[in-house]
């Protein structure tokens, strides 16, 4: 481990002309202090080490508003990922380490639209796709994207697409 320590110390002089926070790095991925303190082997320390350089590499490479950029996407892939789970900002500025508004203000920068707003535009594309299934019930189809309260989604649906989930899906049967 005191290898890897020098190891880390060194890759933090020498990233810090590239203007790289490695310790940012070692907070926020798969390569955290802490894992370090599960790694016993020396196949593991090899490992642990090639990974947090990797880490360290594509962060020099891509300059910050790349990393915005991958930010946004992974926080686009979440989303869509976990439509049947809290989606709060507060929830997803807590999974990605960062304030709740300074994610959002990053997120709108890029996209032009806030978290909220996309997550809903996620979850009412993907209940459009989900009524398409005539064996789903209506129930099941706000569960799948994370609403527990027909009630609710029906009058948010609407909002939306101008139309109850019974009418979009009978329109899209009869068309």
């Amino acid at each position: 481990r005191a290898f890897l320590v020098d190891a880390v110390v060194g890759t933090i002089l020498i990233t810090a002309e590239h203007d790289v926070n490695v310790r940012s790095i070692l907070d926020h991925s798969d390569y955290s202090w802490e894992s370090l303190e599960h790694v016993r082997t020396r196949r593991a320390c090899l490992m642990w080490l090639c990974g947090m350089l990797r880490e360290v590499r594509a962060a020099v490479q891509h300059p910050s508003h790349d990393r915005d950029a991958c930010l946004v996407q992974m926080i686009k892939d979440h989303v869509w990922d976990h439509l049947e789970d809290v989606l709060t900002l507060d929830t997803l500025a807590g999974h990605f380490m960062f304030s709740a508004n300074h994610l959002n203000s990053i997120f709108k920068r890029r996209t032009g639209e806030t978290i909220p707003s996309f997550v809903v535009r996620a979850r009412i594309a993907h209940a459009k796709t989900l009524l398409a299934k005539p064996q789903m019930r209506l129930y099941e189809v706000a569960a799948t994207v994370g609403y527990r309260h027909l009630p609710n989604f029906n009058a948010l649906f609407r909002r939306f697409t101008g139309m109850t989930l019974n009418e979009y899906r009978q329109r899209g049967t009869d068309v």
